[in-house]
């Protein structure tokens, strides 16, 4: 009999995680596009990695949940905040968005040409989108777990408010104690947990099946970083690409 939570696993459709048995691995694995060769970065679309193509999925993301009416918006932001507050890596998968986005406005950008500058801005834009989309469903003020929720018993700065991240001098340094977390909590899941989760999982197949590509764009904007990340020639833009890389190869690493 499969263990708890790697049965989660396989089956959870989730809002942010999307957790997908052995896409994330086949994706980071499969040769990225040339970027830096094409003549306009937004065109590189035979690549489900690539940021127009990433920028588009997360575009469908959106429409689908403005779409649905607002019973079922109501269903999904339960659902959404519930995994927020009770399972580490669907947390993480909101905290890193708004952590890379925050560290791509330190980068100068030096060095770069002009199409290497429209990528970059490309890249700056679809994460704030990220951001947006992520806000949309989840609501601009995150939850806090209660008493009775299983991330309770995380502290900052692993866990933090949406206001706490934005006032973070070190945004993606913390959002790393919260993925380290993620190793620790998931095989302690409790039964009574594991069906918190399948309820809000139940809830986001019947709503919302397809909202996977919130974190399928974490895998895309790897991939772009790593393309990008030779044009620049700043040291100071060198160290905040390097983490942001650092950072989504950790979370990809993991699962729920």
């Amino acid at each position: 009999m499969a263990r708890p939570h790697a049965a989660l696993a396989a089956s959870f459709l989730l809002f942010v995680s999307g957790c997908r048995t052995g896409d994330a691995a086949t994706a980071s694995t499969t040769p990225a596009p040339d970027l830096a060769a094409a003549a306009d970065w937004r065109m590189v679309d035979d690549d489900p990695r690539s940021i127009r193509s990433t920028t588009d999925a997360l575009h469908r993301a959106r429409d689908r949940y403005d779409a649905l009416t607002p019973a079922a918006q109501a269903r999904v932001r339960a659902a959404t905040r519930s995994l927020a507050v009770n399972c580490p890596w669907n947390r993480s998968s909101l905290q890193l968005p708004l952590a890379l986005s925050l560290e791509a406005d330190k980068v100068r950008g030096e060095g770069l040409d002009a199409d290497q500058r429209e990528a970059w801005r490309q890249l700056r834009s679809g994460l704030a989108l990220h951001v947006e989309t992520l806000d949309r469903m989840v609501g601009s003020d995150w939850p806090m777990p209660g008493v009775t929720d299983n991330l309770d018993q995380l502290h900052a700065p692993a866990l933090q408010s949406r206001t706490d991240l934005l006032q973070d001098p070190h945004p993606l340094a913390s959002t790393h104690q919260l993925l380290l977390q993620i190793d620790v909590l998931v095989p302690a899941f409790t039964t009574t947990t594991l069906a918190t989760l399948n309820e809000a999982r139940a809830t986001l197949d019947a709503d919302h099946p397809d909202a996977w590509p919130l974190s399928d764009a974490l895998v895309g904007w790897s991939a772009a970083l790593e393309q990008l990340r030779p044009h620049f020639t700043d040291p100071h833009d060198q160290r905040i690409l390097a983490e942001m890389l650092a950072e989504l190869e950790l979370y990809q690493s993991k699962s729920c």
